[in-house]
């Protein structure tokens, strides 16, 4: 994938062309067919993955919880910057090619390019910042049970 190609990735779109051609030579690119699992709950989180072409599921079990993700959309930003383990499943639906910015490879990526690094994270934060937002948004709009809380 181009650097081009990436510029229809609303995280990237504060990069400039060069530095998406920067970062289009360190993303591993993945071809799997649909009910392919990329990860597994509680397998190490390595890396942020972006869904070129396609749909991916994510599922938790012990959430209760399911997303799907389409091209443009991305998932896992928190791992590339913290160590830890996979919070849910990701299994294609349907065909699909999945850009995968592995820990290391955004390190590399920082050294390099330290300026748009920082404009990735920054995008990533905004991003977090909009989910905790929504879900804080959902919180306080469902009623609270005031017997379960002995209130």
């Amino acid at each position: 994938m181009s650097g081009a190609d990436l510029a229809r990735f609303p995280l990237l779109a504060a990069l400039g062309d060069a530095e998406r051609e920067a970062l289009a030579r360190v993303l591993e690119s993945l071809e799997l067919e649909a009910g392919a699992r990329l990860f597994d709950a509680g397998d190490p989180a390595d890396g942020l993955l972006l869904v070129a072409d396609g749909r991916v599921a994510l599922s938790s079990a012990s959430h209760a919880a399911r997303g799907v993700f389409g091209p443009g959309e991305t998932f896992g930003a928190n791992s590339l910057v913290s160590e830890g383990r996979r919070a849910a499943r990701a299994e294609t639906l349907s065909r699909t090619r999945v850009l995968r910015l592995g820990r290391e490879a955004f390190r590399s990526f920082a050294d390099a390019q330290p300026r748009a690094a920082c404009r990735l994270l920054e995008a990533l934060l905004r991003e977090q910042a909009h989910i905790t937002h929504e879900a804080m948004q959902r919180m306080s709009a469902a009623p609270v049970d005031r017997a379960a809380t002995g209130d």
